[in-house]
């Protein structure tokens, strides 16, 4: 225990007189001073009263001494050692000295407590493994949420044994419930713990006493670690401990990198973006309970910046942008991840806000995948898997362009879907690569403009988009049924040719490598010549 502890324990109008020294001083017992008293190091404390202490000859000794005067006795200050604290006549001697005791036995405790944690610490243990040391130091469980109320982390305890309805609806669904937070004023409870930065007590006739602590991780406000008077009441040092656990645990995430979110829609959605067990009901009843509506129209955007700026400044970059879209777009909701944006909307329509979102991406040189509009939450995660593959599709098929539109890119998110399944060789057209060959060899594009043919539907319209004249693009598809084979007349085969055209555009390798077929012509089941 430092000397400075003692100090503080002290009220400053029954100090007389502090002339002790180095207040970082470590004390390491206290005692009563009396005749007997013979051996005077440094590392302790002495109480006396003046009219004992005025009889011995201990003015020169290395000791701290607290005197409590004496309410008749007059103080001859050449009397005073060279460490003391004069205290106030008002204080009784041997309660002052028991007091110090128990003080000094708290700070042993809290000091081995701390030892035990760091050891800990170096040793590499979990976060889990940290606070089950911690819950057998305090003889309490202890249990982590983030601000959702979220149940992150607990000790090894039983839930149903705690007759708390709190900590019981906490394990059954593995948050506090939105009916709960009317009945306990949790809304406020969740305030207290914001503003307050170290452990305090919370009392309550309707639930079990709890020490709690802010847990902040990267200067961010990420929730709270608890301890609950379930196996014995608190004891002195225990808010000490949770403390110093609190910073234990931050420090552990820090390293493990947990990122906390800015507000508790951020970090719902990325709950759902993991495993989790909610009901589309389940969930709008949650954020209901943080004051967040769902309106039900959903939209998601991916935004990605250029791959020219170097990663330190790019997280630096990306959040900056986070904030000001926030202030542009106050109803939306945004995640961080990888150096890339999640931006998620609940409104009807976008019209009316992407021509400011495409000038913003524009003018800081990013772009974006955007979801189709979707009307169940439980989507989300597919929804932004759809944003986040336009996104990457589009870049390589259409490089430059600020929104790519899932709408837009659905069949090639498709196809890169059943390419993970499967070799998706099988699905396409060997005569189409066969006249992809042809062209590569003899320097033509019989392949290019019956693509151009196909997606126009005329051949006035395929020749003024190629600029090129009608009797020319005429030639080029004779010669295109020729070297393949097909007759693109029937529906079936003009289908399987523009799915195959969209596969080489993802995979134009596909025309280099053998393809079992590509040399033959084939039947169909309906005897579609080439099919």
């Amino acid at each position: 225990m430092k000397l400075q502890e003692i100090l503080e324990t002290f009220d400053s109008d029954a100090v007389l007189k502090n002339q002790c020294g180095d207040p970082k001083l470590r004390l390491r017992q206290v005692c009563i001073l009396t005749l007997d008293s013979r051996s005077f190091s440094e590392d302790t404390l002495y109480v006396t009263c003046w009219s004992e202490f005025r009889c011995m000859n201990v003015r020169k000794v290395p000791s701290v001494f607290v005197i409590v005067m004496d309410e008749k006795e007059e103080l001859c200050e050449e009397l005073l050692p060279e460490k003391y604290i004069l205290l106030s006549c008002e204080l009784n001697c041997h309660a002052l000295y028991y007091s110090l005791m128990a003080k000094l036995k708290t700070s042993e405790r809290v000091a081995e407590a701390q030892l035990i944690l760091s050891r800990a610490l170096l040793d590499g243990i979990s976060a889990s493994g940290l606070i089950e040391i911690a819950a057998h130091l305090l003889e309490n469980p202890i249990i982590i949420q983030d601000f959702t109320t979220k149940l992150m982390l607990h000790s090894q305890i039983e839930c149903r044994e705690f007759n708390d309805e709190i900590l019981e609806d906490l394990f059954a669904n593995g948050y506090v419930s939105t009916a709960l937070f009317v009945k306990y004023d949790y809304e406020h409870v969740l305030q207290q713990i914001e503003e307050n930065r170290s452990t305090f007590l919370l009392r309550s006739d309707q639930k079990s006493e709890r020490l709690i602590c802010r847990l902040t991780i990267n200067q961010k406000y990420f929730g709270w670690i608890l301890t609950v008077a379930f196996n014995q009441p608190f004891q002195d040092g225990d808010v000490e401990i949770m403390d110093y656990l609190s910073q234990a645990i931050s420090l552990l995430f820090e390293r493990e990198n947990i990122l906390p979110a800015s507000n508790h829609a951020e970090f719902l959605l990325r709950e759902l973006m993991g495993n989790h067990s909610y009901s589309q009901e389940q969930f709008e009843k949650r954020a209901l309970g943080f004051s967040w509506t769902l309106k039900k129209h959903y939209y998601v955007l991916v935004v990605r910046g250029n791959g020219n700026v170097q990663v330190s400044s790019q997280k630096r970059l990306m959040l900056s942008y986070k904030n000001y879209l926030s202030i542009m777009y106050p109803e939306m909701k945004s995640i961080y991840e990888d150096r890339e944006l999640t931006l998620f909307f609940d409104r009807d329509s976008m019209d009316s806000i992407m021509g400011g979102l495409e000038r913003f991406l524009v003018q800081h040189d990013l772009h974006a995948g955007m979801s189709d509009r979707f009307y169940d939450i439980m989507e989300f995660k597919e929804r932004y898997e759809h944003a986040r593959g336009a996104m990457e599709i589009g870049e390589n098929l259409a490089p430059g362009m600020t929104v790519y539109r899932f709408s837009d890119y659905c069949q090639y998110f498709a196809l890169k879907k059943l390419a993970s399944a499967t070799s998706i060789s099988y699905f396409c057209s060997p005569e189409l690569i066969r006249v992809y060959r042809y062209d590569k060899e003899n320097g033509t594009d019989f392949a290019g403009s019956e693509r151009v043919y196909l997606e126009s539907r005329s051949m006035i319209l395929a020749a003024q988009n190629l600029g090129i004249h009608r009797n020319t693009m005429v030639y080029r598809h004779s010669k295109f049924v020729e070297i393949s084979g097909l007759d693109v007349s029937y529906f079936y085969v003009r289908e399987r040719l523009i799915m195959s055209y969209r596969i080489l555009d993802l995979y134009p390798e596909l025309v280099d490598r053998d393809i079992p077929g590509a040399q033959i012509q084939t039947e169909s089941l309906w005897g579609i010549k080439g099919w």
